[in-house]
């Protein structure tokens, strides 16, 4: 008979292959933005094969600004 700890990891261990079966299904990247969200520069080409929104300088900034006020 199991006890309430292996019925728990059961249960974990369930999730944890569901959500794995629905990352690799959604492995489709999107396009990035054509110019950056942020200063509007022309964004390179291998950051908007990857997805991204935000030149490598802004994300840096935004970043930055989310480590300082992460501990406040």
């Amino acid at each position: 008979m199991a006890d309430e700890a292996d019925i728990a990891n059961a249960y974990i261990a369930g999730e944890i292959e569901r959500e794995l079966r629905k990352r690799q299904q959604n492995t489709e990247v999107k396009e990035g933005a054509k110019f950056c969200k942020e200063c509007g520069e022309a964004m390179p080409p291998a950051r908007r094969q990857l997805g991204f929104q935000l030149c490598i300088e802004c994300a840096e900034e935004t970043e930055r600004r989310k480590a300082l006020f992460a501990n406040n």
